[in-house]
């Protein structure tokens, strides 16, 4: 039995779902401001905030990244992850103070979740079920639309849905009283400095004896994929996001161009094993869960 702590966005679904979500203030009665609105306040926050420097690229092949020295090497990255909460921040605070999705009661929301089950990736609740814990840390905004979305794909798909370990979920979670959202958030989980954070607080409560699995596909991913007490996964077909793979594993990761497009191009290579890590943890790219569970056995 293995630990499984996972993104959400583009990791266990097949497609962004922010995106998704934004839709809900839309329903009934309709909601004034159009969305452009919100995704304009975001880009103003890159102007408005200054972002801390970042050292690039994160791995350094003749260091290994151990217990003693990973948050020594990797100082720069955490200081640039931590530096975009206030961009964050900037759009979170419009929504709260326009009451974007006050008042939305969380029933739609699983019914809204309920439509959407086909855009979980199929090849992932074969390994959810094979897990001794599953935990869910993301930037997405809703608790209850992860856990819903995620069990309406099971029960469509599983014989057992009930023998699945129960989700911990964590996420910039929109907060919830008398069965609605009140328009607020919870605010923990905003960058990749914070997934660090609570992936560490977690690790505390595993027993020392149990594999961990960090699995993700995004920069905000990388400081908990690189941990050390991890096995780490990006998971990110670059046949699908060419620019966003190479991206980070060219220019933000800096691993060997040749093995990297190599990697890319070759469709009968669907995990690609990377030597960074120096306390028997892993460090792995793979193409889709399915390559995924041929690894973790």
């Amino acid at each position: 039995m293995v630990v499984l702590i996972c993104d959400f966005d583009e990791t266990i679904t097949s497609q962004d779902t922010i995106g998704l979500l934004a839709k809900l203030p839309y329903v009934d009665p309709p909601f004034p401001p159009p969305w452009s609105h919100f995704t304009a306040t975001y880009a103003d926050g890159y102007s408005l905030y200054e972002r801390a420097p970042r050292s690039l690229p994160l791995l350094d092949p003749h260091t290994p990244l151990t217990a003693a020295n990973y948050r020594q090497l990797l100082q720069a990255e955490i200081r640039y992850q931590d530096s975009l909460r206030p961009i964050e921040l900037h759009s979170v605070h419009e929504l709260e103070r326009l009451h974007a999705f006050a008042g939305i009661p969380t029933e739609q929301v699983a019914t809204y979740a309920h439509s959407l089950c086909q855009i979980v990736r199929q090849d992932f609740l074969p390994l959810w079920r094979r897990a001794s814990q599953l935990h869910i840390l993301s930037v997405n905004w809703s608790h209850e639309f992860i856990k819903d979305i995620i069990y309406s794909a099971a029960r469509h798909s599983l014989d057992d849905p009930e023998n699945l370990p129960v989700p911990i979920i964590k996420c910039n979670n929109l907060l919830v009283r008398n069965g609605s959202y009140t328009g607020l958030f919870d605010k923990s989980i905003l960058t990749g400095a914070d997934k660090l954070a609570s992936l560490e607080k977690t690790l505390h409560s595993i027993p020392s004896d149990e594999p961990v699995w960090y699995i993700g596909d995004s920069e905000t991913d990388l400081l908990s994929i690189l941990h050390p007490k991890v096995n780490g996964v990006l998971l990110l077909d670059p046949s699908q996001n060419y620019d966003k793979f190479n991206k980070i594993a060219a220019t933000i990761l800096g691993l060997d161009l040749a093995s990297t497009q190599k990697f890319a191009c070759d469709p009968y290579q669907q995990s690609w094993s990377i030597p960074c890590k120096g306390n028997g943890s892993h460090f792995y790219l793979v193409k889709s869960w399915t390559a995924l569970s041929r690894i973790i056995r």
